[in-house]
Formats: structure tokens, C-alpha cells, sequence
């Protein structure tokens, strides 16, 4: 068997079962890479990448708590995502970005009625 390094995994090639051994990464340290790749390519957003999911996985407990239909989240993450790539957010404004995200695609989808609005805004 013939042994090579590939990234972040080794491969053991063997003549008839062929295994793949992947090494143990600490979540941390993953997490710390993800975020330095993300930086990487895209260095004039000021957000993380695990921050932005972080935020994005609010975005949709709060969605489900209000009811709203997976559609309407999901035209909220575009949202969120556009303003992301545009360099618009930062940390003091994500919270506000994401929660108005919410809004304007419960508005667009027409999912909410007058009642519905409200109970939105003060969650």
C-alpha cells in the first residue's frame, strides 16, 4: 500500500478495498480555519462566516415562531445575504439588518396579516 497526504485527510491506497482515514480536527480549530477562508475571499465583509450563520439560524427560529412559511425565510436569508455581500453590515447593525429582513419578506409574501405584523415586531 502506497500512503499520500490530500488537504487535510490521508488516503491509503490498498490493491482491492480502498479506506479513507480522515483526521480528527478540533471544532475550534475548524471553525477558526472556515472563518480565515471566508475572510480570504471576501475581506470586505466585516462579519464572520460562523457569525453570519449564527445569525442566520436566528433568522429562522424566529421565522418559525411567528409562523412564517419556510418561502418567506428563505426570501429573508437572499436578503440578509445581499446586504452581507455588499459589505453592509457590521456588528453593530446585524441584529437590526436581519430582524428587518424578516419584516420586509413577511410583508412581500404577503404571510402576515395586521395582527400577525405586530406580534413580529415586538419578538
Amino acid at each position: 500500500p502506497s500512503l499520500f497526504p490530500v488537504q487535510s485527510l490521508t488516503c491509503c491506497l490498498l490493491i482491492f478495498p480502498q479506506t479513507t482515514v480522515i483526521e480528527y480536527v478540533k471544532p475550534s480549530d475548524l471553525k477558526k480555519d472556515m472563518n480565515e477562508t471566508f475572510r480570504e475571499k471576501f475581506p470586505h465583509i466585516k462579519l464572520t462566516l460562523s457569525k453570519i450563520r449564527s445569525l442566520k439560524r436566528e433568522m429562522r427560529v424566529v421565522g418559525e415562531d411567528c409562523g412564517l412559511q419556510p418561502v418567506t425565510i428563505a426570501m429573508a436569508f437572499v436578503y440578509f445575504e445581499k446586504l452581507v455581500l455588499q459589505g453592509r453590515l457590521n456588528k453593530q447593525n446585524r441584529k437590526l439588518v436581519s430582524a428587518a429582513c424578516i419584516l420586509l419578506a413577511a410583508k412581500i409574501s404577503s404571510d402576515l396579516k395586521k395582527l400577525e405584523v405586530k406580534h413580529l415586531i415586538d419578538v
